[in-house]
């Protein structure tokens, strides 16, 4: 039942394409749900012939494009009219500034699974809590958190949204981190 529930809540976002603008970036659920629930979804095995540490680079780098792309399409859509949301206006420019900050979450994650297993859904958990924070360094969350209920809407988004990322970022290191690490 609940295996269904979140397949469900996966198709869910996929709707926010039909609107105008469309909503782009809850689209990474839809992906890390397919992607979580697949289990012999290819992504899962990418970069397997690769060392732990350069499938996370790899990892990280497509991941990162992919959330840049999707990030500079709803903007795209809305105008540019927010501006804090990229990292650049120019689409590769934007990828190219994002994957440093994808790296950073690799590389601690492949660090900290040296003393911590954490599975895809661990880190989906973990960094969406800490997203929330993150965005925009925390204005976002400080206008939430003043919104009051209507605020609780954009601290979900930030938590899903955030939470794909680095879900999506670790299902291809998962099961090799968690063996490696716990050695």
């Amino acid at each position: 039942m609940l295996f269904t529930l979140f397949v469900i809540s996966g198709v869910l976002p996929l709707l926010g394409l039909l609107k105008k603008p469309a909503g782009w970036m809850l689209c990474l659920y839809s992906i890390y749900v397919a992607a979580y629930a697949w289990k012999g979804i290819p992504w899962r095995k990418a970069f397997s012939d690769r060392p732990v540490w350069a499938a996370g680079v790899a990892s990280a780098i497509v991941v990162g494009a992919l959330t840049e792309t999707l990030a500079w399409l709803q903007n795209y859509g809305e105008g540019f009219k927010n501006r804090g949301a990229l990292f650049s206006p120019h689409l590769l420019q934007d990828i190219a500034m994002g994957w440093g900050y994808y790296l950073v979450l690799v590389l601690a994650y492949l660090f900290l699974t040296k003393f911590y297993s954490f599975s895809a859904a661990k880190s989906f958990l973990v960094y969406g809590f800490c997203g929330i924070f993150l965005e925009q360094r925390g204005a976002v969350a400080k206008a939430a958190f003043s919104a009051g209920p209507v605020g609780l809407a954009t601290i979900a988004y930030l938590f899903v949204v955030h939470g794909s990322i680095m879900g999506l970022i670790v299902l291809p290191l998962e099961k090799r981190r968690r063996t490696a690490g716990n050695g």
